[in-house]
């Protein structure tokens, strides 16, 4: 199983008071990873993201990107080209941007471009699970991002307990 996981969960993790219980639960998801039952991913979005944080702070994000598989980065736009027009008093040129079709989904469910985007790399990565603490922007979401994509949102505790319960089972 692959598992995408955004930017709260490294927050959860770093920041040990902000959310004691996904923390542990993503720490306890680490077993399953070496037991080759996991694989966790990311992008280079969640850099961008921690990236903020004021680098006194910075280094326990970048200990636990630098322990996660790369999942290729996609724009969520792309420039298609430019429209030209011009006459002898001015010129006008201004840019053809196609919007990723997966993203203006998600962001049509509701989510919002940030996290849209993390989504649509997800489902791009071919990642099966996409982890975050984030309950009132993504997860709230759930039903409908997941009924529309091959993916499933999880917090760490709701993917610990899936596994859990699966592997214990005859």
């Amino acid at each position: 199983m692959l598992a995408y996981v955004e930017t709260s969960v490294f927050s959860a993790v770093v920041r040990r008071e902000h959310n004691p219980r996904e923390r542990d639960a993503f720490l306890r998801l680490s077993r399953y990873c070496e037991a080759g039952v996991l694989q966790l991913a990311t992008s280079r979005l969640t850099r961008v993201e921690y990236e903020m944080v004021p680098i006194e702070h910075r280094q326990p994000f970048e200990s636990h990107y630098a322990f996660l598989n790369q999942i290729p980065f996609v724009d969520d736009q792309r420039l298609e080209g430019f429209n030209n027009f011009s006459d002898r008093y001015t010129c006008i040129c201004s840019p053809m941007i196609e919007d990723d079709k997966t993203a203006v989904e998600l962001r049509n469910l509701g989510i919002d471009r940030q996290d849209a985007h993390h989504i649509m790399l997800a489902i791009r990565g071919r990642c099966d699970v996409f982890l975050t603490c984030d309950r009132q922007t993504i997860l709230s979401h759930r039903m409908p991002v997941q009924n529309s994509f091959p993916i499933r949102l999880f917090s760490p505790s709701e993917l610990l307990a899936e596994m859990t319960d699966a592997l214990s089972q005859p």
